[in-house]
């Protein structure tokens, strides 16, 4: 009778830890958006709720031309929090310059980033120049060398938000060479949780195209929420090559999330696929000569 107990208190303990583990929240389904694009500043403001604040400054590296879609204008405009703007964008910094104007909460640096000082000016540099040594939060937006930046980071803020390419699978780690614009793919979000463990962080939350981390001295903090990046992404970017049997390459992804602009030529196919759209590849985006220079010992497409 007593083991008979003991087993039923085990199952029932079992099935109890497990059932919560299928509760777990979703920053996501927390989000909201003031200024950001995604809902960052409803996660944002959930994640300090949890860890409190320090120094409440935050930075952002590619501020853009303004609040529209910044991650951490909510931050400077509404909570009273001190902001570091980098922007190198000519264009951009008129706006961005007229939008901050009058606010003393704003400090504004005018400059490209690169990852190390003997290339121009880094996050670390500038930090150094301003006096200031701790950051609640830093936000990454510099469309290709993201990872790059992130993985020289000598400072080492409370909470990241770093940008990502969704369109590539989450169990992909992947990310371009430093500066190589003839290729902007930036990174996957993979790639950007691997650094982020050696660097000391750990991934609390994934937008449509951000990924979030905490230091990992605060991550126990996050255990009744989803953590894991297989339920925390977002498929709903990523496309699929798929072949026919004669060898002819054709791309489907979700509806409204595939178009001819991703491809060089390209156009409609019809095929039956529930809730995605069907791309064939031209010829000519599958060059031998491109695809032997490359891609070495690719084979020759099938003449037709």
């Amino acid at each position: 009778m007593y083991k008979l107990i003991l087993t039923l208190s085990v199952i029932s303990t079992f099935f109890a830890q497990n059932a919560f583990a299928e509760n777990k929240v979703n920053l996501c389904n927390l989000s909201y958006n003031k200024y950001s694009q995604y809902g960052e500043d409803g996660i944002i403001e959930t994640i300090f709720k949890i860890i409190g604040t320090e120094s409440k400054i935050c930075l952002e590296v590619g501020a853009g031309d303004g609040p529209g879609g910044s991650n951490i204008a909510h931050l400077w405009k509404d909570l009273e929090w001190k902001a570091i703007l980098i922007e190198g964008d000519p264009e951009r910094l008129k706006t961005l310059e007229e939008s901050i104007k009058g606010n003393s909460n704003c400090t504004l640096v005018k400059t490209y980033i690169e990852k190390d000082e003997s290339l121009g000016k880094t996050i670390d540099s500038i930090l150094s120049d301003l006096g200031i040594n701790k950051l609640d939060l830093l936000s990454l937006d510099i469309d290709g060398n993201d990872y790059h930046v992130f993985e020289n980071l000598k400072i080492h803020p409370r909470v990241i938000i770093v940008e990502f390419n969704p369109t590539i699978p989450y169990y992909r780690d992947v990310y371009q060479q430093y500066s190589d614009h003839s290729w902007d793919i930036g990174c996957s979000v993979a790639a950007l949780q691997r650094l982020g463990k050696e660097k000391g962080y750990e991934l609390v939350s994934v937008t449509d195209v951000n990924a979030i981390f905490v230091d990992n001295a605060y991550f126990d903090k996050f255990s009744e929420y989803e953590t894991s990046l297989e339920k925390l992404f977002n498929t709903k970017y990523l496309k699929n090559i798929i072949l026919s049997f004669s060898g002819d390459p054709t791309v489907i992804g979700k509806k409204n999330y595939l178009s001819d602009g991703f491809f060089k030529v390209g156009y409609p196919r019809k095929l039956n696929c529930k809730d995605c759209y069907v791309l064939r590849i031209n010829e000519i985006d599958l060059n031998d000569d491109d695809l032997n220079e490359n891609f070495p010992g690719f084979p020759k497409t099938k003449p037709h």
